[in-house]
């Protein structure tokens, strides 16, 4: 198993896109559940402040970065 990460902070990206990708609150724990749900995921952590959002996941799955990331823009709306 491995760890995969993607996100994005306060060095990486300007405020307004941060503003875009950061979820709020009540929204975390639906998005850290749908992404859990799928196969692909073992465990899944997501951070989301107003200098950063970020997914972890743990899993087995060559594409994982890849799944991630696709997982994240689903959960994300504004993204």
């Amino acid at each position: 198993m491995e760890i995969v990460q993607v996100g994005i902070d306060h060095r990486t990206a300007p405020l307004a896109v941060r503003e875009r990708i950061a979820l709020p609150g009540d929204r975390v724990g639906p998005a850290v559940r749908s992404i859990a749900d799928e196969a692909w995921a073992n465990e899944v952590l997501l951070v989301s402040t107003c200098n950063r959002t970020e997914a972890y996941a743990v899993s087995t799955d060559p594409d994982a970065v890849e799944l991630l990331m696709a997982a994240l823009r689903r959960c994300v709306p504004n993204a």
